[in-house]
């Protein structure tokens, strides 16, 4: 398991989008892949667009992604470079 905190760097946050995006690159993968903002005490699993955007993500706004699988490594790397390159907006 990889658990690491990071940070939503694009200027309209986790909208639908970012959020398609995110949900795309998370069920290429067979790991369990979550976002946790822990000012709401919401957790996300990061393959539904409908559950990423319960988050109400910000722009700075700080989460918690865990990872948890055979491909874990990947997985977190591939989620964390899209999400610190602003999912490429």
């Amino acid at each position: 398991m990889i658990r690491k905190n990071i940070v939503i760097q694009n200027v309209l946050g986790l909208h639908a989008r970012s959020a398609n995006c995110l949900a795309q690159a998370a069920s290429k993968f067979s790991s369990d892949i979550y976002l946790i903002n822990p000012l709401s005490n919401t957790t996300a699993n990061a393959k539904s667009v409908i559950n990423l955007l319960m988050l109400s993500a910000s722009k700075g706004t700080l989460l918690e992604l865990t990872v948890c699988g055979n491909d874990c490594e990947e997985a977190f790397s591939t989620i964390e470079k899209l999400v610190n390159s602003g999912f490429g907006e």
